[in-house]
């Protein structure tokens, strides 16, 4: 599955940037910016208020052997600033193509001439040629998926479920609220589309997302049922397809709201150790965790629980119950890609209003 996702980033930028012109470039990426900025916000303020359904227990802290160690540097050169392209496709570091990719589609807005058509003919066949390989290993993958999750899923003693429930229980109820009722409700109440059809569309992506716990692979998928739903409404141009082309892969690259959700374990981290994290902190956490998690999960929760207090060695819980969770977040995180990608498609066509969801 993952054989065409890094060469169709590339094709897909490049591409769909060259072919733009320089204010239709401009309005998409403000428009969009400011739209992942408020989901943003409405996911933070959504894990703030999901440590209220924790019960209240009396325990004492969480004894830990170890001190806090300062949380690993993040090399943002080396994840953003592609100094050599080719290293940065091998190593998998998709920020740095990103950028690469869209350096490349911006010098080709400025070209005119048969050269320039040569290089977008290409980069649309190819990228054409990857969305039908992964449309066809899409219906077969989830067969060997389930059956792998499962046997991985078994391994897990029920003394190390049984200290964690709490948590579990909290997140799986935030991802699935987020997922099937929170997002679809945004999307049918601000564009055309109804409540039925928002979660309809990302049903392919949810299933792929949850057996694989990688967002990574479904990224065509997304990009296709979009511009599907958006042409079934009549708020499809060539412009507005190739939008959705350059924006799933450009918002691929930052924080969506299935990764913001793992600032959840630091409340969680709090109430297990006896100390819940002060009103007065949240800002601070939900500013600073958003800023960390650019870089790895595993970099970004060692730096939040230091920055809230809290012992090193709750960190172990947090891995331990990652196999599970990153199921959850994955279905979130495809969620938040359609929602983005269908509010800047329907804000690019004027369609989108304010209205009560339709289903």
């Amino acid at each position: 599955m993952q054989m065409t996702v890094l060469p169709y980033i590339l094709v897909s930028l490049i591409g769909g940037i060259g072919k733009l012109k320089k204010s239709t470039a401009t309005l998409i990426f403000s428009r969009a910016g400011l739209i992942m900025l408020l989901l943003w916000l409405l996911a933070l303020v959504t894990i703030a208020l999901m440590p209220l359904s924790f019960p209240f227990v009396e325990s004492a802290s969480f004894f830990s052997t170890s001190s806090i160690e300062p949380a690993t540097a993040i090399d943002y050169f080396k994840l953003y600033i592609p100094s050599n392209p080719f290293e940065s496709m091998a190593a998998g570091y998709v920020p740095a193509m990103v950028v690469f990719s869209i350096a490349m589609g911006l010098a080709l807005i400025g070209m005119e001439g048969e050269h320039k058509q040569q290089i977008l003919t290409f980069m649309h066949t190819s990228g054409e040629i990857f969305s039908r390989i992964t449309r066809g290993l899409v219906k077969v993958l989830p067969i060997g998926i389930f059956a792998m999750s499962a046997s991985a899923a078994g391994t897990m003693g029920v003394d190390e479920f049984a200290s964690m429930q709490v948590y579990l229980i909290s997140y799986f109820v935030l991802c699935l609220l987020l997922t099937f009722w929170i997002l679809p409700w945004i999307v049918s109440s601000l564009t055309p589309i109804t409540f039925h059809q928002a979660l309809s569309i990302a049903k392919a992506g949810i299933v792929t997302a949850f057996a694989t716990g990688n967002i990574f692979i479904v990224i065509p998928v997304i990009i296709e049922e979009c511009k599907q739903i958006m042409a079934e409404h009549n708020q499809l141009t060539e412009d507005g397809a190739t939008l959705i082309e350059i924006l799933v892969p450009i918002a691929f690259t930052f924080p969506n709201i299935g990764k913001l959700t793992v600032i959840l374990f630091v409340f969680f981290a709090g109430w297990f150790n006896g100390t819940p994290i002060d009103i007065t902190a949240i800002p601070s956490l939900s500013i600073s965790g958003l800023l960390s998690l650019f870089g790895s999960v595993y970099v970004a929760i060692p730096f939040m629980l230091d920055l809230v207090h809290l012992p090193s060695d709750l960190f172990q819980l947090f891995v331990m119950s990652g196999f599970i969770t990153g199921k959850f977040n994955s279905i979130a995180a495809v969620m938040n890609l359609f929602t983005l990608t269908l509010l800047t498609a329907a804000l690019f066509h004027g369609c989108l209003k304010l209205s009560p969801p339709d289903s």
